[in-house]
């Protein structure tokens, strides 16, 4: 075989590997770099736990640029803390959707979800279960795709018919979610979390064939993390966070920096970088700014997996931004005296 068609079989076996690849992240559910940047996504009893009356989420998510069509992902939500004024009940509705690959395969979420958080009576305990519930759709589309049939010991013919068939191109079903949090106020130093949480409690068929026996896998996530003060500048937050589906399991580990370089009343700067790995796939390197209200996180992944040689180490760039609404006590007014007084 000439060198030039050892090369294109071998551009096609990427491809299929490549497709195959898809097929078996698409089998998933979506996961963020910045996890504690996306809490309605690991654990419904994150809704309304937050200081404040109102938070908005913005997640985005671009990754395998370098190997093919970029796998982009995009997350919004909004939650409420003491929902309708009862105390602390939280609602949210949230919003995601990725599209990934060559086969142009997009997978849409729309959940709604309650909270409700129990307190001691001193105030160092809070415990928070949540529910989540919503609609799902995965499609593609075989336009762009690519098949083994289609070589016919040369080269890639496309005006060979492909062989495969599907039943249908696009699905939907319902999904529930479920979860719990404890938090700990140990000192005015230090606090820390537990979370657990399960998805797909009600195992939804996924198929884009007949076969109605194929069920999408429960996932489970367990979460902790802690904040400690070192002084009135710096603070630490260590986090963990291990989730597993079906025969696959993810682990994410890291720490958080934040430096206090200005605060003051109505005029609040924090500066953030840490560093994070995700075992056996990733590491990642995430910085951010906190400012009054808002929150800028950018991450970057280093692909460590076996898709290195063709990644080239190049994994995603993740961006997230919160925006929450907090009612501030009213600005001190200050008369201002004449000089000649």
């Amino acid at each position: 075989m000439k060198k030039s068609s050892k090369f294109k079989v071998q551009r096609l076996k990427l491809v299929a590997w490549i497709m195959l690849l898809t097929g078996v992240l698409s089998a998933q559910d979506l996961h963020f770099t910045q996890f504690y940047f996306a809490p309605s996504n690991y654990n419904p009893a994150h809704i309304g736990d937050f200081d404040g009356d109102y938070r908005v989420i913005g997640n985005q998510r671009r990754q395998w640029a370098s190997v093919t069509i970029p796998y982009q992902t995009f997350a919004a939500s909004m939650d409420a803390h003491n929902f309708l004024k009862v105390k602390g009940l939280g609602a949210m509705f949230n919003f995601l959707t990725d599209k990934t690959g060559d086969s142009h395969f997009s997978y849409t979420i729309f959940n709604a979800g309650l909270s409700y958080q129990f307190k001691s009576k001193d105030s160092t305990n809070f415990f928070t279960i949540g529910v989540q519930s919503g609609m799902s759709n995965k499609q593609f589309n075989t336009q762009d795709l690519k098949y083994d049939n289609q070589y016919n010991g040369f080269f890639y013919d496309a005006n060979i018919a492909p062989i495969e068939s599907y039943a249908r191109l696009s699905f939907n079903y319902l999904n529930l979610n479920a979860g719990f949090k404890w938090k700990h106020i140990f000192s005015n130093k230090l606090s820390g979390h537990l979370a657990g949480s399960l998805y797909n409690i009600n195992r939804p068929t996924e198929t884009f064939m007949n076969n109605f026996s194929i069920r999408l896998d429960r996932r489970f996530n367990t979460e902790f993390g802690a904040e400690y003060h070192l002084n009135k500048k710096w603070e630490i937050d260590p986090l963990f966070l291990f989730s597993f589906q079906g025969k696959y399991s993810e682990y994410n580990l890291g720490l958080l920096a934040k430096y206090h370089f200005i605060d003051e009343p109505y005029n609040s700067w924090k500066l953030m970088a840490g560093l994070f790995a995700r075992a056996g796939d990733a590491g990642n390197v995430m910085t951010g700014l906190i400012y009054n209200n808002w929150t800028f996180g950018a991450s970057y992944d280093i692909n460590l997996s076996n898709l290195q040689p063709a990644s080239i180490n190049r994994g995603g760039l993740e961006l997230a931004i919160i925006y929450i609404w907090k009612k501030l006590p009213e600005r001190p007014h200050h008369k201002i005296c004449p000089e000649y007084l």
